[in-house]
């Protein structure tokens, strides 16, 4: 049994114009559907449970939303903050060559899922949406 859509789809890597895209545009240049795309690929959602004495049941409930690529590509991400309003944060690990954007935030995470429900992720990860 899979998961099906009631409405059609249309195939991002046709939408998107490889010579006409370069990251040092302002992302309202970028097809919306490209930032689904690059979400599905490389994206990852999360639900963390952790330990805390300072909460009533001593839990924490935490949903997360990141996408981690090479340092070099930080403007891909700073451009994805700006599509999506501003909101999470990017963060670059000095030893490592790579930089993260994270959204962790419940109020930014319904920005991010209103991306989603017009420009609907493809892969298996849509069921977790």
């Amino acid at each position: 049994m899979g998961f099906k859509r009631n409405s059609s789809v249309k195939i991002p890597s046709k939408q998107f114009n490889a010579r006409n895209f370069s990251t040092s545009k302002s992302s309202t240049n970028v097809n919306p559907w490209f930032w689904t795309g690059l979400i599905d690929a490389e994206g990852s959602f999360s639900i963390i449970i952790k330990r805390n004495i300072k909460r009533t049941l001593g839990w924490q409930v935490e949903s997360k939303f990141q996408i981690g690529l090479d340092k070099n590509d930080i403007s891909l991400l700073l451009q994805l903050q700006e599509y999506l309003g501003g909101i999470g944060a990017i963060y670059k690990y000095p030893t490592r060559n790579i930089v993260n954007y994270s959204v962790s935030s419940v109020k930014d995470m319904l920005i991010l899922i209103s991306h989603f429900e017009q420009y609907p992720l493809l892969t298996q990860k849509a069921g977790f949406v």
